[in-house]
C-alpha cells in the first residue's frame, strides 16, 4: 500500500463504471484503436454493473462493504482468452509504477503545456483534491525523490514491454526527456 485510500479498481467503482464508459465513448477514436482497450469496463457497463451505486461493478457491494466477485474474475478470464491476452501475475511494484509513473508523466506534460505553472501546484491539487498521501509530498515531489532518470527509464521499459498499450500510455513527456538529458534532478521548466 502506497498510502492511498483505495486502489484503482475501487476508485473506478466509486466514480462509476458508467461515467468511465461514457467518457471513453465520447473520445474512443482519439483514445485507442486497440480492441482490448477497456473491454472489461465496457462489458461491465453493458451488464448494468456501474459500481457502488448499483451494488456491483468490479466488486460486489453490500452497503459500502467491498467484496471480490467471482463473476468479474470469470468475465476477465473469458475476455483475456477471447482477446488472446496472456494472463500473468503482476507484482505490486509494477502496479504501483504503472499507475504512479503515468500520473507523474501526465503532470510533467501539464507543466510543459503551461496548464500548470509549477510542479508544486500539481502536488497541492493531488494532496488536497484527490487524497494523495500528504506525507509523500505529492506526485511531482515523489518523482524528484525517485529520480527523474529512473522515472524515464521505467516509463521506457513499460512502453516497450506492453506493446501497443505501452506505446499509447507510457510515452515519456518530452519535458521529462529534456530534464534528464540536461542532468536535472528537479522538475522545472528549461
Amino acid at each position: 500500500n502506497h498510502g492511498l485510500a483505495m486502489g484503482m479498481l475501487a476508485v473506478q467503482d466509486l466514480a462509476g463504471i458508467d461515467i468511465g464508459y461514457l467518457i471513453r465513448e465520447s473520445r474512443r477514436s482519439e483514445i485507442s484503436h486497440d480492441p482490448s482497450y477497456c473491454k472489461l469496463g465496457d462489458e461491465l457497463y453493458s451488464l448494468g454493473r456501474y459500481g457502488q451505486k448499483t451494488g456491483a461493478g468490479l466488486y460486489r457491494y453490500e452497503e459500502r462493504d467491498r467484496q471480490d466477485d467471482p463473476e468479474v474474475i470469470s468475465l476477465a478470464a473469458r475476455l483475456a482468452n477471447e482477446l488472446d491476452i496472456q494472463r500473468r501475475h503482476i507484482p505490486d511494484q509494477e502496479i504501483l509504477e504503472r499507475c504512479l509513473f503515468s500520473l507523474i508523466n501526465e503532470g510533467i506534460q501539464l507543466l510543459d503545456e503551461g496548464i500548470a505553472l509549477r510542479s508544486s501546484d500539481i502536488d497541492l491539487v493531488f494532496i488536497n483534491g484527490y487524497g494523495f498521501p500528504a506525507w509523500r509530498g505529492g506526485p511531482m515531489h515523489e518523482a524528484e525523490c525517485i529520480g527523474l532518470s529512473h522515472l524515464l527509464s521505467r516509463l521506457e521499459h513499460y512502453r516497450q514491454a506492453l506493446g501497443s498499450h505501452g506505446e499509447m500510455w507510457f510515452q515519456p513527456a518530452p519535458m521529462l526527456e529534456r530534464l534528464v538529458a540536461a542532468g536535472k534532478t528537479r522538475i522545472e521548466r528549461l
